[in-house]
């Protein structure tokens, strides 16, 4: 049996595969820097409902210190300008 690790890794490569050509199209109608902004907006958005569906005062709680370190992970994905300008590109 996998372990959670494992299967979400699984799970984060064939999303990946999959959402490449979608991603290409809306990086060539928004503009790279526009998707990357809306990409981390869902990300946000994602992440608040998924806490507050688990755990009802979760949503106040992933913005304490306990959370920084996903918090400064989250911030560092936003790096992905260059991705999708190349995506833009192709």
């Amino acid at each position: 049996m996998l372990n959670s690790g494992i299967f979400f890794g699984l799970l984060t490569t064939l999303s990946w595969a999959f959402c490449i050509f979608p991603f290409t199209q809306a990086a060539r109608r928004l503009g790279s820097n526009s998707l990357n902004h809306f990409r981390l907006l869902l990300a946000l958005i994602f992440i608040g409902t998924i806490s507050t569906i688990l755990d009802a005062t979760g949503f106040s709680k992933i913005f304490t210190s306990d959370f920084a370190q996903a918090w400064l992970w989250l911030g560092l994905s936003g790096n992905c300008w260059s991705y999708f300008r190349r995506l833009f590109c192709i």
